[in-house]
């Protein structure tokens, strides 16, 4: 995402590891509202976020190429893919054997005007979060 992030049009966030360390070994998200209870130990093996957001079409072409070779050079297996009026959202992933957990998860969303990856490094307990308490 490095070589993207300055391109014209295009917002970029990056969340290192240490951010997730903080977060999870800490009291920050604890009675938050929204946040529920027990994602904090979810969070520490999470090694980076990168968020993209461009409205510039020729950026979108490039970023999109960026994308897709990121995805093959890296072996994620598509896990969904929806299409309504034009807008896609794919969603990728280091696909496990059985029961162990998501590895690397992309999310990459394509609209008319505007195009948004999520990309987080890392592992993803998908069990876990599926446990976490969402009402609290």
């Amino acid at each position: 995402f490095e070589k993207v992030a300055n391109l014209p049009g295009v917002e970029f966030v990056y969340v290192g590891s240490a951010a997730f360390r903080m977060m999870g070994s800490s009291n920050i998200l604890k009675g938050m509202s929204g946040v529920p209870s027990g994602i904090t130990g979810s969070l520490q093996s999470i090694k980076s976020m990168e968020v993209l957001e461009c409205d510039n079409a020729a950026s979108k072409e490039y970023i999109k190429a960026a994308i897709e070779k990121i995805v093959r050079e890296n072996s994620l297996e598509m896990i969904l893919e929806t299409n309504e009026d034009g807008d896609t959202t794919r969603i990728y992933a280091h696909v496990p054997e059985e029961d162990a957990p998501l590895k690397d998860l992309l999310i990459e969303n394509s609209e008319k005007d505007e195009y948004n990856v999520v990309y987080i490094k890392g592992t993803i307990d998908v069990a876990a979060l599926q446990q976490l308490n969402v009402g609290d």
